[in-house]
């Protein structure tokens, strides 16, 4: 048996099912964020093994952890599954240097533990921001797609966001470097830029475009952004519920994406977006895999009018 932090099957659950945020007093705040790191990783162990988990968990400015918990949920050979009654309440520790809480865990599996199982950590900041993520132990005749396994570039815990194209640092999205950017930044790659009328008081669009978009000024001070012209397709049938995104972001390969691609209908502008939406994106040989996450009409923590969060995976076309 290996312990597997985030293989394939996993990461997609992690990514879709092992994240959950609670109803907050302040809706400025952000949840927290966990790091998780084995040294059993990709390691042949035992079912008796012992190993250390480091967890480490980041709040907002100006909250503090409330709360962290760890539970441990497997599979015995029979098939039944085992289930704690209550989580441990783990000890953290505030680092001084890295601004975070630190737990330190000793692990053991279960002698019975013959099937794989789930730890899950979950952590909760003093806002009542609440985050959930998974670290799986599984064995080695779990199926695994065939093909070249894409890359999370961003997750649910981690997710990728841009806002209003009339936001002076975040109105379009660079999909190779990973990182929102200003659609005014001439210099910058435009993978995405949002397409909502000009001006940052403007109505929010959901949607974006990688060609050319009128973005600020009137007259002849108008500015016009110049996207990259990457292509998307969106993916239809993949499902509106937390299991079927799962399955289909855990089967994803970088063949299974450019033959939906292929077959997909291109375009360099997508409206309307909505969670739960899927596409794929090429630029040259470069393939991505977008989730929709969230989209907000109103408002974003920048004061900026609307917002889009996503995760993404990337991949190399060969």
């Amino acid at each position: 048996m290996k312990l597997k932090q985030f293989a394939m099957v996993a990461a997609a659950a992690a990514l879709v099912l092992g994240y959950t945020t609670s109803c907050k007093k302040d809706e400025g705040k952000s949840a927290p964020t966990i790091t998780i790191k084995d040294a059993g990783d990709s390691k042949e162990i035992s079912s008796t093994k012992t190993f250390p988990v480091i967890v480490r968990v980041k709040v907002d400015k100006d909250l503090t952890l409330k709360s962290l918990t760890q539970t441990f949920t497997y599979t015995k050979a029979d098939g039944s599954k085992v289930s704690p009654k209550e989580a441990t309440v783990l000890k953290t520790e505030k680092s001084k240097t890295t601004d975070d809480y630190v737990a330190k865990v000793e692990f053991t599996i279960p002698a019975d533990c013959t099937k794989g199982g789930t730890m899950t950590f979950k952590a909760t900041d003093s806002n009542g921001g609440v985050t959930e993520k998974l670290l799986t132990v599984g064995d080695e005749t779990a199926p695994k797609p065939e093909g070249t396994p894409m890359t999370i570039r961003a997750s649910m815990q981690n997710a990728a966001a841009f806002s209003h194209c009339g936001s002076a640092v975040e109105g379009a999205y660079d999909l190779k470097a990973g990182k929102a950017v200003s659609a005014f930044d001439t210099k910058a790659t435009l993978s995405m830029i949002n397409n909502s009328p000009k001006g940052a008081a403007a109505a929010f669009n959901p949607g974006w475009t990688s060609g050319s978009w009128e973005i600020d000024g009137k007259g002849t001070g108008a500015k016009t952004a110049h996207g990259d012209g990457t292509e998307f397709v969106k993916v239809e049938g993949v499902g509106t519920d937390h299991a079927a995104v799962a399955a289909f972001w855990a089967n994803a390969t970088v063949e299974k994406c450019k033959e939906l691609f292929d077959k997909g209908s291109k375009s360099t502008t997508v409206q309307s977006v909505k969670p739960f939406d899927v596409y794929i994106a090429r630029k040259g040989s470069d393939i991505y895999l977008i989730g929709i996450l969230s989209v907000n009409t109103k408002k974003n923590h920048r004061a900026v009018t609307g917002h889009i969060k996503f995760m993404y995976s990337s991949g190399v076309i060969k």
